[in-house]
């Protein structure tokens, strides 16, 4: 099977480089003593071949073809042309952020360029996971003692800091952005537990009743704010041990 296997592809490998061969003997011209495919030609046969590709991937796969910039490509490098169509190319469009065009003094000044530095910095990310880690220790003690109760919106105050904060600095399409579960997540979540605590504590306040309904609510969604370690596990296993090591020492 191996061999049958190798004698394949090796075969497959000859037809594509004697059509290959064809192909630069039916398009080549002189030039200076050699033989080439001009430019002109070699963009109207990559447009025939490969007509889904856009203007850039195809601008991109010339630069490459001549690197030079001569204008025409030469028998070696038209050779490779199959392997790089066969190579998957993603665009990505790079989007400005709306504040950058609305206000760009205020968003490109030196105090906003610090703000955005810390929220992409790694210890951005490490803080609001110690946060989380201490909101689960909350959770678990008696909410009816007011220091519990005031911690609650101490913790929903970070929460949307820390939201509005990812969306001031990265481009809100792309934080939303159509594969960004967590973002979306924490988003929906976070709001959704501002409300009921709102709510809650309107409740509490006119009519001096809690509803049941309303405070499992909120407690259910107290507790699936604690589904975001599961994005950043490896890094509690981290700050877990790091905190196991420096206790004995204390």
């Amino acid at each position: 099977y191996k061999k049958h296997l190798k004698n394949e592809i090796r075969k497959l490998a000859y037809m594509k480089r004697r059509k290959m061969i064809e192909a630069f003997n039916l398009l080549k011209e002189e030039e200076g003593g050699q033989f080439v495919v001009r430019e002109a030609r070699w963009k109207q046969l990559v447009k025939l071949v490969a007509p889904e590709i856009s203007n850039s991937h195809r601008e991109l796969l010339l630069r490459i073809s001549d690197d030079e910039q001569k204008g025409f490509i030469d028998k070696k490098s038209f050779m490779q042309l199959a392997d790089l169509l066969n190579i998957q190319v993603v665009t990505l469009k790079i989007r400005s952020h709306p504040l950058g065009q609305w206000m760009p003094r205020v968003y490109k000044s030196a105090v906003s360029q610090f703000l955005r530095s810390m929220v992409r910095h790694r210890g951005f990310v490490w803080t609001y996971d110690v946060i989380i880690l201490i909101n689960a220790i909350f959770i678990a003690l008696d909410e009816e003692t007011p220091y519990i109760s005031y911690a609650e919106w101490v913790f929903l105050t970070l929460y949307v800091l820390e939201i509005l904060l990812k969306v001031y600095t990265y481009e809100p399409r792309a934080f939303f952005g159509r594969n960004q579960f967590w973002n979306w997540f924490d988003t929906l979540i976070i709001f959704a537990a501002l409300t009921a605590t709102v709510l809650n504590a309107t409740l509490k306040s006119t009519t001096k009743y809690n509803s049941q309904q309303v405070l499992d609510i909120v407690f259910i969604l107290r507790v699936l704010r604690l589904i975001r370690i599961v994005d950043s596990i490896q890094r509690f296993r981290v700050i877990m041990n790091t905190l196991i090591n420096i206790v004995p020492t204390m």
